[in-house]
């Protein structure tokens, strides 16, 4: 499992909003593989979808959490 240590404490918050804010299938994808620690296979079973399918949801989740966390990029800060 993999632990995150936040810079800014308001980063632990917007990452949990940005989560929160994505379309359901993306977001079970993310909690199942990166907060529970799921191979994509056995997130795909859960799902009810194929393995290429949770790696697609993967895919657009992390698009999705780089556009709304675009302003903690580059030096670190939020703006």
């Amino acid at each position: 499992m993999v632990a995150f240590v936040p810079v800014d404490p308001s980063l632990s918050i917007d990452v949990s909003a940005a989560i929160t804010g994505l379309p359901a299938r993306e977001r079970v994808a993310v909690v199942l593989v990166y907060g529970l620690g799921y191979e994509q296979e056995d997130a795909a079973q859960v799902m009810d979808v194929t393995r290429g399918t949770v790696a697609t949801l993967l895919h657009r989740a992390r698009r999705h959490l780089a556009e709304r966390l675009a302003v903690y990029a580059g030096d670190g800060q939020a703006q």
